[in-house]
């Protein structure tokens, strides 16, 4: 190949490389925003299951407290789906970011590649 040749396809593989570099940056940030969303969910199941005593002579605080273990049920079944539902989110960004991640590498060492052999 001619130096005009290599020099034409360094530049193409730069600008590939910015674009891959771009993808995995743009893959691991949505990566930390699903991550983000499923621990919020995580955090709020964990706030659910706080138990509270009461006394057992207190027959209105047992009635609130079988109200409010019926709504911890509730809430408990709607966050578990919404879990459910970020976690699938979760990895597929996490399967995203590693092959964007795959790509931007392999492209690096093609890079460094043709430079070793145009030096």
């Amino acid at each position: 190949m001619t130096d005009r040749t290599m020099t034409e396809k360094a530049r193409k593989l730069a600008a590939l490389r910015s674009l891959t570099t771009a993808a995995r940056e743009a893959r691991l940030a949505e990566l930390r925003r699903a991550a983000a969303a499923r621990d919020a969910t995580l955090a709020m199941l964990a706030r659910i299951d706080r138990r509270s005593m009461v006394d057992p002579g207190d027959i209105a605080a047992h009635c609130a407290q079988a109200l409010y273990a019926q709504w911890q049920q509730n809430q408990r079944r709607h966050l578990n789906l919404r879990l459910a539902r970020e976690t699938a989110i979760w990895l597929a960004a996490k399967e995203e970011a590693a092959r964007a991640f795959g790509r931007d590498e392999v492209l690096g060492k093609l890079i460094e590649r043709a430079g070793a052999r145009k030096g």
